[in-house]
């Protein structure tokens, strides 16, 4: 009996280490997604920006430099 409880326990062992291995890896692919979130939308924002900019200064041009440039 005691060599079925200390094989189980070792089996169980085995299974929690993986499964913390797992959970770490995830924690730091979570860290790495979040990461490139964030700098997709910095990028985002800026291109948004930009365009704002340059829809301003469309507007803003005389029209015969509009057709002119």
């Amino acid at each position: 009996m005691r060599d079925i409880i200390e094989r189980r326990r070792a089996e169980l062992t085995t299974e929690l280490e993986r499964g913390e291995r797992l959970l770490a890896e995830l924690h730091t692919r979570q860290n790495d997604v979040r990461a490139d979130l964030l700098r997709i939308s910095g990028a985002l924002q800026m291109l948004d920006e930009l365009l704002q900019v340059d829809s301003a200064r469309e507007h803003s041009e005389p029209l015969l430099q509009r057709v002119a440039g």
